[in-house]
């Protein structure tokens, strides 16, 4: 194991020792601290500006941009912590911090016996959003990339496993694993916002190009099961509450124009959302990184 996987490891103990002890809100408002002192220090916070420039660049000054910069990374301590409080929560307790506007679309989803993919983006605290869905309706299989320091990967395994989620990491054999999942009539959750370097698909996402991976579109176009959209908002410190939707799509038969059709229809709701709450958003993504073809003569953006 590396050193810095090693020091991260000795943190997270620390981290965990002192908030099982604390009051929730106590705990949070840690978080809180947490968030600004990277703020203040830089972390990504470039990234982040330049995120609400495109976002917002049009709309709120620089002043305006950079408190809500500071509102964003608050917020992501305070995801931070929750997250880890997930360990000590016990399941039969999981509906104390979370609150679902919707369930019973997805129940109804369900109850078509075709299987249902629910997509949401990194917004607000999507692993609590997940836990509970397992936990009071029907189980996750979660599609999650690998954490570069493999305590942190146990360590959310461990979590998710906890409530009945199960977790198909990015792998070779990947996509054959939610194959399986969607022909089992399961439940799928995917989050499809971040930037996909090879992609060749593009959405319009706050009124610039940003690419989208093909997963989502390619397992409608395969199953055309029911599309559901979630979104989880923070109300207070550890108290959320989840709204789900189901996303009516139109299937032409053309690949192309439904892989497009489906890709746009998830990236506007979601930023209809984001606009909503625009700090818990998870900015520090570089969104759009990779840029169409017709911008490639263009400077990069990050």
């Amino acid at each position: 194991m590396k050193m810095k996987n090693i020091a991260e490891h000795g943190l997270v103990i620390i981290i965990l020792s002192i908030i099982r002890i604390l009051p929730n809100q106590w705990a949070v408002g840690i978080g809180r601290l947490l968030g600004l002192f990277l703020y203040w220090i830089g972390m990504r916070r470039k990234v982040t500006m330049t995120n609400l420039e495109i976002a917002f660049g049009q709309e709120m000054t620089l002043e305006e941009r950079t408190r809500l910069c500071q509102r964003i990374y608050s917020n992501l301590g305070s995801l931070l912590i929750e997250v880890f409080l997930m360990k000590f929560i016990p399941i039969e307790h999981i509906s104390d911090y979370i609150e679902y506007e919707g369930l019973e679309v997805l129940d109804e989803a369900m109850q078509e016996n075709q299987g249902a993919i629910l997509a949401g983006g990194h917004f607000g605290h999507w692993e609590l959003m997940a836990a509970g869905i397992s936990v009071l309706s029907a189980r996750m299989n979660i599609y999650s990339g690998q954490q570069r320091n493999p305590y942190f990967e146990k360590l959310m395994t461990d979590i998710r496993e906890k409530f009945g989620t199960k977790t198909i990491p990015k792998s070779k054999t990947s996509f054959l694993e939610i194959v399986k999942v969607l022909k089992r009539k399961e439940l799928f959750g995917i989050l499809g916002d971040l930037n996909e370097r090879s992609s060749p698909a593009f959405v319009d996402f706050f009124g610039k190009k940003a690419s989208c991976g093909l997963g989502l579109p390619t397992f409608i176009l395969k199953f055309k099961c029911p599309l559901l959209f979630v979104r989880t908002l923070r109300t207070s410190p550890f108290q959320h509450k989840v709204k789900i939707i189901r996303l009516g799509y139109e299937l032409t038969g053309d690949r192309e124009k439904d892989i497009q059709h489906i890709s746009q229809l998830f990236s506007s709701q979601l930023e209809k959302e984001i606009r909503l709450h625009p700090d818990q958003y998870f900015w520090v993504n570089k969104r759009w990184k990779t840029r169409p073809p017709e911008e490639k003569n263009q400077p990069p953006i990050y």
